[in-house]
């Protein structure tokens, strides 16, 4: 869902994964011809250290039990080294 649309605030936060990110200065171009927000959406976090989701199994809640897991975060520049990491 986060590919629709065209995000208008929230720009002092870093971007999610996946997630469509034009300019800042796009929304009030938008504005300013006349487009108007029709169908508000928003972004919400999840911390997984603390969640308690009921379908987790044994392996995955090993790796968020593990102290030295961390959720590094991704740029562009990363994405590379992010991806050795995972191998």
């Amino acid at each position: 869902m986060q590919q629709i649309g065209v995000m208008t605030v929230g720009f002092e936060q870093p971007p999610y994964t996946d997630q469509v990110w034009p300019p800042p200065h796009i929304a009030r171009l938008l504005s300013e011809n006349g487009y108007v927000a029709e169908f508000g959406m928003t972004t919400s976090e999840v911390d997984l250290r603390r969640a308690n989701p009921p379908d987790i199994g044994p392996k995955q809640q090993a790796i968020l039990d593990n102290p030295d897991f961390t959720f590094s975060p991704i740029s562009r520049r990363s994405i590379p080294q992010r991806m050795e990491e995972a191998r």
